[in-house]
C-alpha cells in the first residue's frame, strides 16, 4: 500500500470485512467455477482443444492443438496468440466485468 493512509485504510476495510463476511469466499469460488466450467464445455462442444483451470478468484486457458509429450513441452504448450485474442475478446464483451 505503499504508505499511503487512504490506501492503508481502504485495505484495512476490505479484510475487516472479509473477515466478518466469510460466505464471500464461497460465492467467489462458485463465481470463478462458473465460467471455467462453461468455457470448457463450449470449447469441447465447438471441437477447441483447450484446458480451462480455476481456484479461488483467478482461472487460466491454455489452448493447444495436442497434448505434450515431453515435460519442457507441457511447460511452454500454451498458444499465446489464443490466450491474447481471448483476453481482448472477453474484455470486449465485458465478460469479465460481471
Amino acid at each position: 500500500m505503499s504508505g499511503n493512509s487512504i490506501t492503508a485504510a481502504a485495505g484495512a476495510a476490505v479484510l475487516a470485512h472479509l473477515s466478518t463476511h466469510p460466505g464471500i469466499y464461497g460465492d467467489l469460488q462458485h463465481k470463478t467455477e462458473w465460467p471455467a466450467q462453461n468455457l470448457t464445455a463450449h470449447a469441447a462442444d465447438i471441437g477447441i482443444p483447450c484446458k480451462v483451470t480455476a481456484a479461488h478468484s483467478i482461472f487460466s486457458i491454455t489452448f493447444d492443438h495436442a497434448t505434450p509429450q515431453l515435460i519442457r513441452d507441457r511447460l511452454t504448450g500454451s498458444n499465446f496468440k489464443a490466450n491474447l485474442a481471448l483476453s481482448v475478446r472477453a474484455r470486449r464483451a465485458r465478460f469479465l466485468a460481471a
